[in-house]
């Protein structure tokens, strides 16, 4: 395996350095795919696989978004795939971190072994609000894709409603992000936790749940 490259990826016209895992809070589409649609193209540009997983709707707005963008622009060299969140996060219907950090290094692997500069990838959590029985399983694994940042040249970029989470989710969504958007501002994330270090933090939460049901 080898160390990435520390090249900078450019999002609102902020160009970001490693480890480039990034919380995006939108306050319309409009506005969203203002950041979105030329993080995209600049990712097709820089030879980069590229991957957009959304809901349907919003996934077929993106599309049909990015050809009309592509037609004035015309990226050249990269890939770009688009993915249902259903099928990414939610395979045989429930949501597995151990799949899910397996599925993703792999292909990492991939990409890294073929002609492309990295992986550039947006999704859209809102799947995940559908599915709060399972948050904190997804925010381990949201901890955890940041180990895979340290091995591998790629940028993950994640896109959460601050109107559908508690500050409990909202903390730890910034926890395991190494940058925030909001709106159009882009700012390192003060609050962003090392894998070992959420972990620790998981675990002094559990313990001390734990022992007030003891009770």
């Amino acid at each position: 395996m080898h160390s990435p490259e520390q090249r900078p990826v450019t999002i609102a016209g902020v160009a970001l350095q490693a480890p480039r895992h990034i919380c995006c809070f939108f306050d319309s589409r409009e506005e969203q795919y203002d950041v979105l649609i030329p993080y995209l193209l600049e990712g097709m540009r820089n030879n980069e696989s590229v991957m957009a997983v959304m809901d349907g709707e919003p996934l077929d707005d993106c599309r049909a978004r990015l050809s009309a963008a592509t037609v004035t622009t015309t990226p050249a060299g990269g890939h770009l795939c688009f993915h249902c969140s259903a099928d990414v996060y939610l395979a045989a219907g429930t949501f597995s971190k151990e799949r899910m950090l397996r599925d993703l290094e792999g292909k990492l692997k991939e990409v890294a072994a073929g002609p492309f500069s990295g992986l550039r990838t947006c999704a859209d959590m809102m799947w995940a609000h559908r599915e709060m029985p399972q948050t904190q399983e997804l925010l381990e694994y949201e901890s955890e894709v940041n180990s895979l940042l340290d091995i591998y040249d790629a940028t993950f970029l994640c896109i959460y409603d601050a109107s559908k989470i508690s500050g409990q989710v909202l903390l730890d969504v910034l926890g395991t992000h190494s940058h925030v958007v909001i709106g159009k501002e882009v700012k390192v994330n003060p609050y962003f936790m090392k894998p070992a270090d959420y972990k620790r933090t998981l675990h002094a939460r559990r313990s001390k749940t734990s022992r007030t049901m003891d009770r």
